[in-house]
């Protein structure tokens, strides 16, 4: 494959992934929102060590740490926006 080709192979799969973290942020909203309803912390370390390890097991090994950082990258973008929603909504957030 040349350059150009590989640029749109790659272009596409950033409109993949723009739509799948879209997806991904709406749900991390609602999460949120169920959340601050029961009363829970937006911040569940245990959760994210548990994808994290998933993550390392599934990533080849020359990759795992980028994995890993794009994935935590995610976890504390989530959490950012989970606590603006609430503060949104005039509500606190823990």
């Amino acid at each position: 494959m040349q350059i150009p080709e590989i640029r749109r192979e790659i272009d596409s799969i950033d409109a993949e992934l723009l739509a799948l973290f879209l997806k991904r942020m709406e749900l991390a909203r609602q999460i949120g929102k169920l959340k601050e309803e029961a009363g829970l912390e937006i911040y569940n370390p245990a959760r994210e060590q548990e994808i994290l390890a998933k993550v390392r097991e599934t990533a080849p090994k020359e990759l795992s740490s980028y994995a890993e950082l794009l994935f935590s990258t995610l976890f504390e973008l989530s959490r950012s926006y989970q606590k603006n929603n609430a503060a949104t909504n005039g509500t606190t957030s823990k």
